[in-house]
């Protein structure tokens, strides 16, 4: 597996956690610059200790904890789910009541995989893949885009 702390500068990384903190400075407590949604993509500038200085899709600068991001391990050009509510919650199983993977939060973005009467397949920025509902749940509403 490849340590991150050895990618080159320029490298695109996405967001591999529900929201990553982009502060202005490597360290805890520092003032927040923005948030990124995972799946959301980052381009590295450098690296210091166990922080990313980089910069945000938006042109935001700012520096992030390393272990917050990953090289994405899905194919580049797929039709995408979009988070288009305030929260959505990922699943384990195909019958939403297995376990909870995580909740996401409005503008998430991730591969989508399957498409089925009830559930939508994507696929996660490390790997693998979870399930949410089509609209079982008025906050979890999806909408694919390209």
């Amino acid at each position: 597996m490849l340590d991150l702390r050895e990618v080159e500068a320029g490298t695109t990384v996405v967001a591999a956690v529900a929201v990553s903190d982009v502060l202005e400075q490597p360290e805890e407590g520092i003032p927040l610059v923005t948030q990124l949604l995972m799946g959301w993509p980052a381009q590295i500038m450098g690296i210091e200790g166990d922080w990313f200085h980089m910069q945000a899709q938006d042109g935001s600068p700012g520096w992030a904890k390393v272990n917050q991001f990953c090289l994405p391990r899905w194919p580049a050009h797929s039709e995408v789910v979009q988070i288009v509510r305030a929260t959505a919650v990922l699943h384990m199983e195909s019958n939403n009541t297995g376990d909870r993977f995580c909740t996401l939060f409005l503008g998430s973005r991730l591969p989508l995989l399957e498409e089925g009467k009830e559930f939508l397949r994507v696929a996660l920025p490390r790997g693998g893949q979870c399930l949410c509902s089509q609209g079982g749940c008025p906050n979890c509403l999806f909408q694919s885009t390209d």
